[in-house]
């Protein structure tokens, strides 16, 4: 979740944040944020979506899913286990 996306603002000189959520078996609930990446890599990482989400048609939740999708496949070797 882009919370500067929310807002419709893809380039924010002061970036709210980006964050992914997932439960872990063990019942804790993992995250992953933007915090600490340079302004210049969000815009680069942001304009990316921007781009690949008007080119295949879907919203930046779709393209996140995908993502995670294929990382878990190339990773893990295994599908979705249905976290957030």
């Amino acid at each position: 979740m882009s919370y500067d996306v929310e807002l419709g603002n893809w380039k924010p000189a002061q970036p709210l944040g980006t964050a992914a959520y997932v439960n872990c078996p063990c019942g804790n609930t993992l995250a992953l944020t933007s915090e600490g990446m340079s302004l210049s890599r969000l815009w680069q990482l942001m304009n990316w979506a921007k781009i690949e989400t008007a080119r295949r048609g879907l919203t930046l939740e779709q393209l996140l899913n995908y993502l995670r999708e294929e990382i878990r496949k190339q990773v893990l070797g295994a599908p979705d286990s249905g976290g957030t």
